[in-house]
């Protein structure tokens, strides 16, 4: 069937491989520049801590981690998290805590993961947005 146009089912099965190609070499330096954008976006909204620094961790907007895990030739995926003195800080400060009398045991929420996804959602679609052109228009980072 002659739909106007003639293709190579060669020049198909190049022209996929080559996205493959695109594909595995744009994603992990995309995934870091948006996990950077969300990391600064997290470290701005976490509440500052006017307190002495005592407890020997480090404070939690100074200890802000990217990981990254590139699977294959399908995607990946960025975590942006704490360190590992602080990470199980994050929910007790983002979510709040009460005491099971309904007083505030530890302090109010700060939702400072929410404010942070809202702020760098746009950011980070349009980081995205060019990695999946860079892909679709055969350019290697």
């Amino acid at each position: 069937m002659n739909n106007g146009f003639e293709t190579d089912e060669n020049d198909i099965s190049d022209m996929l491989e080559g996205i493959q190609v695109n594909l595995k070499n744009v994603t992990k330096s995309g995934l870091a520049e948006a996990g950077e954008v969300v990391k600064q976006a997290v470290q701005s909204n976490i509440p500052y801590s006017k307190q002495p620094n005592s407890s020997g961790r480090p404070r939690i907007r100074d200890d802000v981690r990217t990981e990254i895990k590139v699977f294959g030739n399908t995607g990946g995926y960025v975590k942006v998290k704490g360190g590992p003195k602080t990470k199980g800080l994050w929910q007790i400060i983002n979510d709040g805590h009460v005491a099971p009398n309904g007083r505030m045991a530890r302090g109010e929420a700060f939702h400072f993961l929410d404010r942070a996804s809202e702020q760098s959602s746009a950011a980070v679609d349009g980081i995205m947005d060019r990695v999946i052109s860079e892909v679709m228009n055969g350019r290697n980072n």
